[in-house]
């Protein structure tokens, strides 16, 4: 049985490259900042499919210890081309984001 090739990236920086097997799963793993705080997607690539525990919204970080994490399902997609995936640091009370991340998804094999 071969096993499903996994990404895990600490704060990615915005503008990072990520190269990823289809078939493979993708997780972001961000530090914990104020409680109040918390990471979500708002812009993937359909090819990208969030993991997500029962009870969470599929487009929010779920609360891990000591930070936040997103994990997703890698399939095929995006023709071999950098596709992008934002992710907004949002706060109770604010009307825009604290923190902005886009990465740059490439899917291979």
């Amino acid at each position: 049985m071969l096993a499903r090739a996994s990404t895990v990236l600490l704060d990615p920086p915005t503008g990072k490259l990520v190269r990823l097997r289809a078939g493979g799963t993708l997780e972001l793993r961000f530090r914990r900042g104020m409680s109040r705080n918390r990471w979500q997607v708002v812009e993937r690539p359909g090819h990208l499919v969030p993991l997500t525990r029962p009870g969470d919204p599929d487009s929010h970080a779920s609360s891990e210890d000591g930070g936040w994490a997103l994990r997703f399902l890698v399939f095929h997609g995006g023709e071999g081309r950098p596709v992008p995936l934002r992710l907004e640091l949002t706060r109770d009370g604010l009307d825009r984001p604290v923190d902005v991340r886009r990465l740059r998804v490439v899917v291979t094999g």
